[in-house]
């Protein structure tokens, strides 16, 4: 792999998509691990949500300047739920509806996302310095699992561009996605009945090395990244996610620690921590 193929890949941030594309019959294969901790939870189950996503993207290069992806997220889920009170007459005490509350774990399979983004502008102004424009569409199918699916064909659109100079990167998104089915009282951003817009920035730095040689085998990055997470129902957070990249010629590991620093949330649980550990592989 040449130098500036190394440096643009590594550009891509864990969470935010970028317009970097796979090499006409290349496949990249993504592996995540995210923990998230879910609280507050405004449906009668008052349910306490623990998570943890096994996320593999496998992308691969269709032709110059398009390629194609499909996202399978498996989730294993912890939930305690603790239901309101059962209404009772004024001279009787108000007890739960149940003993206590109730435990359940669950693993399966979630809906899956099969996409294309098709490079449309792109500048290269030296070696690895660059910049791209590309518009992101596909579809997010049911995976028929009872509870981790939304049941319905939900179609999404979005655009992302980024920007190489130097040592520093930086992407910028925005993807809406239309959902025709969902939960009245879903778990997560996206998995309900309203449509949701996901507006995403990143910048990533070079730690080392100074500069790319011939000899380079690895090069570790600090990125930050800023999802806005917004849904026509009008619930809306935003989750400031720092984490390391580190990047081998056709391997990379990552690591991204976010906590959310504003959310105005009705209709789902609020977000709590969020942990992400992955691994890349170029074939």
């Amino acid at each position: 792999m040449d130098s500036f193929s190394s440096e643009a890949r590594a550009q891509e941030a864990t969470h935010v998509p970028a317009a970097i594309l796979t090499a006409p019959g290349n496949i990249y294969i993504r592996q995540r691990f995210t923990y998230e901790a879910l609280g507050i939870d405004p449906s009668p189950a008052h349910r306490d949500i623990h998570m943890l996503w096994m996320n593999t993207s496998i992308n691969f290069g269709i032709s110059r300047g398009v390629h194609g992806y499909v996202d399978i997220p498996v989730m294993y889920m912890e939930e305690a739920t603790n239901p309101e009170p059962l209404l009772a007459p004024a001279h009787l005490p108000t007890g739960p509806s149940n003993d206590g509350p109730q435990y359940n774990a669950e693993v399966g399979l979630a809906d899956i996302a099969l996409g294309v983004k098709w490079q449309i502008w792109s500048h290269n102004s030296g070696p690895t310095d660059s910049m791209r424009l590309a518009i992101i569409g596909g579809l997010e199918v049911p995976s028929g699992h009872q509870d981790n699916s939304s049941h319905s064909v939900d179609p999404f659109l979005g655009v992302a561009f980024n920007v190489i100079h130097g040592r520093w990167g930086a992407n910028v998104s925005m993807i809406y996605k239309n959902n025709n089915g969902g939960d009245d009282f879903n778990m997560r951003y996206g998995d309900g009945p309203a449509d949701a817009l996901r507006l995403g920035a990143s910048a990533m730095y070079r730690i080392s090395p100074d500069v790319y040689e011939a000899t380079t085998h690895g090069s570790l990055y600090f990125q930050l990244e800023l999802d806005t997470l917004y849904e026509t129902n009008g619930d809306i957070e935003t989750i400031l996610m720092p984490g390391l990249l580190y990047e081998a010629r056709d391997w990379a590991i990552e690591f991204s620690v976010g906590g959310v620093i504003q959310q105005k949330v009705n209709d789902r649980p609020n977000r709590g921590l969020q942990v992400t550990l992955g691994w890349r592989l170029l074939l």
